[in-house]
């Protein structure tokens, strides 16, 4: 019962950790390119009368921008831990690493898709173009965080049993 509770919990964490790499991507790439604006999602008619419907309408605030972004930094660090503690092993490192890769990809190739849609004569193409450089950077960056848990995994978890074997005579 105990190993399907275990298994459960880390299923729901691998969860709870891919959708927070994607809140840090979209939360650093909005830090730099919002001030205090309302963000609006306007759909308009092709029958020629120019109606426009705004569908989805935010206020975006820059401090609240940031605090969501120190709350995935955080989220992400407490995920680590909790599935470090749930083994006591390195090699759970191995599926966040994995996770992190995974997402940075399925991100970058949803923003590739929407660079395609991006016109340059926009008004706003200057915060649109800073906003996916900025995914770019932050995605670079995870990328470089899910090899290195992927390393820790694997080189680590060795290094550490033959650290153990030496200095207490544990074999595994």
């Amino acid at each position: 019962m105990f190993n399907v509770v275990k298994l459960w919990l880390k299923i729901f964490l691998g969860f709870i950790f891919s959708v927070f790499v994607i809140v840090l991507l979209v939360s650093y790439g909005l830090i730099g390119t919002v001030a205090m604006d309302t963000l609006e999602i306007v759909i308009t008619e092709a029958t020629g009368l120019q109606q426009e419907e705004a569908m989805i309408s935010a206020n975006l605030n820059p401090y609240i921008i940031q605090n969501t972004m120190w709350l995935a930094i955080s989220v992400l660090g407490f995920c680590l831990v909790f599935l470090y503690f749930l083994d006591m092993n390195l090699k759970s490192f191995l599926a966040p690493g994995f996770l992190a890769i995974v997402t940075v990809i399925f991100v970058q190739i949803i923003h590739s898709i929407i660079r395609v849609f991006v016109p340059y004569e926009a008004e706003a193409t200057g915060h649109i173009l800073s906003y996916l450089d900025r995914i770019d950077e932050a995605s670079i960056i995870m990328g470089i965080v899910g090899i290195l848990l992927m390393l820790a995994a694997t080189v680590g978890q060795k290094s550490l049993e033959n650290y153990r074997s030496r200095k207490y005579g544990i074999t595994y």
